[in-house]
This record gives C-alpha cells, structure tokens and sequence, in this order.
C-alpha cells in the first residue's frame, strides 16, 4: 500500500539496498499493522539528476513515502516513524550506531546523510494484488472481508498471497 521512493546520491550496495528494504518494510508493517507484502520500496540513483535547495544545486538523500491517509494516524505517528527510519538509514547506510545523541556524529555534507523525510498521506485509492485497498486504518476489517479471497488466491499458486496470508496469521493481525 505505501509507496516508499528512496532516493540516493551516494552509492549503494545491492546489501545495503536489501538491508534497507528489509528495515523499511519492518519498521512500517508493524507500526501500522499492515502485511509486508504491501510495502512497496522504490530505490533510485540521483547522483547525475540536479537538485536544487533554495535555488542552489545540491547533493541530497532523500526518502519520500506515499502512504493512505487515516483519521487515525497522527503527525505524531508520522514523526515517530520518520525517526525510525532515519535510525535505519544510520545504521544500514550511514553505518552509525543508533544512540540518542547520533546526530551530534552526523558530519555536515556527508554524502551519506539522509538529509530528507517526508510522509505523504495522499494514496486515496487503489489496487494492490489485484485487490481494492483499504481505507487507512481500517486494514482488520479489509483482512476479514478478503480472507476468502486471498486463500483462493493463494490456492491457485500466487505466492505473494501466500505469504502475505502467512504474515496476517503470525502476526496476528486478525484481532
């Protein structure tokens, strides 16, 4: 359902890519209960575009995520995930531990530092394995209305259905 954009003037390693996704993919599924397989996670190599901030050429990481608006997602949520996040990219890119004083490492212009965040709740429809998707924060009773479905679905061979029904169950996202 999100659409994450990451955008990268430094390299990246295929692993680190990998680690990243991964990072994303948890931090987000199990702060707003919704299965892994919905998580999408873009990754684009800005280093030859031009960027500019405040009229002037610049280097920039930046992570954009396209997310379904929800009455029952706070700017406090959002905040606290684009902490999470930026935690992630510390770690997995900027290769800093994740301590409360982090930033204070940080090193303007690094080329690694993930300068920007934003969470854009503007997703207000569409489709997804080929399903309709849910309203944000109504993913429980999307999950009981498809059940059926999706278990037809996955019965006929489509593995992301499979798993995505896997990680309903484990997860317990059902109740």
């Amino acid at each position: 359902m999100p659409m994450w954009e990451v955008e990268h003037g430094c390299t990246l390693t295929p692993s680190q890519k990998d680690d990243l996704a991964e990072a994303i993919t948890k931090i987000y599924a199990e702060q707003f209960a919704t299965p892994r397989i919905l998580v999408n996670i873009r990754f684009t190599d800005i280093s030859q575009q031009s960027t500019y901030v405040a009229g002037k050429r610049r280097h920039n990481n930046r992570i954009l995520a396209f997310v379904r608006p929800s009455p029952t997602r706070t700017r406090a949520e959002y905040n606290k995930l684009c902490q999470h996040i930026q935690e992630a990219w510390d770690e997995v890119i900027a290769s800093l531990p994740q301590h409360p004083f982090n930033r204070a490492e940080r090193t303007a212009g690094d080329e690694k530092e993930l300068r920007t965040i934003f969470i854009m709740p503007v997703i207000g429809a569409g489709r997804e394995v080929v399903f309709e998707l849910p309203e944000g924060g109504k993913e429980q009773e999307w999950y009981r209305e498809n059940m059926m479905a999706f278990e037809k679905r996955a019965a006929e061979g489509d593995e992301e259905v499979s798993d995505m029904i896997k990680d309903i169950k484990d997860r317990n996202l059902l109740n």
